[in-house]
């Protein structure tokens, strides 16, 4: 019960400073706080309301991408501790980001 409690406070403060923060500050959460939650199954639960809440749902879905990346379909359902997932979802992940840039590339920019 101790440890429910003080993950609700740090949510309930994480949550404060990202609605007030700036691009920096979401940025910073979204990177070095959600992403590597979200790859505790059991922690990412407790951000689940984040993805009804209009000023959160773009945080949560990048992080419920980072999971998927790690090779899980949805940050709730585990589908093993297999190392090679995590390479393979990586590399997955780099592959779309770069196919992502190739094409938001403006045209007859170089190569």
């Amino acid at each position: 019960a101790a440890n429910s409690e003080l993950i609700e406070q740090i949510k309930r403060i994480v949550t404060d400073l990202y609605k007030s923060g700036d691009g920096g500050v979401k940025y910073a959460i979204d990177t070095a706080f959600l992403e590597h939650l979200f790859e505790n199954l059991d922690l990412a639960d407790y951000f689940s309301d984040w993805g009804a809440d209009p000023l959160l749902k773009d945080a949560y879905d990048r992080a419920r991408e980072w999971a998927s990346a790690l090779g899980r379909s949805d940050p709730r359902v585990l589908t093993g501790n297999d190392p090679s997932n995590f390479t393979v979802g990586l590399q997955k992940r780099a592959t779309q980001i770069k196919l992502s840039l190739m094409t938001q590339r403006a045209p007859g920019a170089d190569t």
